[in-house]
């Protein structure tokens, strides 16, 4: 994918979404704009709104807060969300 260079999340913390809603749009030096879907339902907890003001945490070490942490989202899974988890399999 190369270097994220762009992240804008399009929902906000504590949001309810659906499978196949999408949450943020992010870019890479590689493949260009592209959005990322929800794959089950599920509630945002948090947001890492440092990706917006410094995309390249993107993909770090989620755990390392020195470098931001590489996640995107901390969500809440629900019944819905377990239910459409477990289809998948």
């Amino acid at each position: 994918m190369g270097e994220f260079t762009l992240a804008h999340f399009v929902e906000d913390p504590h949001t309810e979404v659906s499978a196949g809603d999408m949450v943020a749009i992010v870019e890479a030096s590689a493949v260009g704009s592209m959005g990322i879907e929800t794959p089950i339902a599920c509630r945002f907890d948090f947001m890492n709104m440092l990706a917006e003001d410094k995309p390249d945490v993107i993909g770090k070490d989620p755990e390392n807060a020195e470098e931001g942490g590489g996640w995107i989202a901390k969500v809440t899974i629900g019944e819905k969300g377990i239910k459409e988890f477990d289809a998948m399999a």
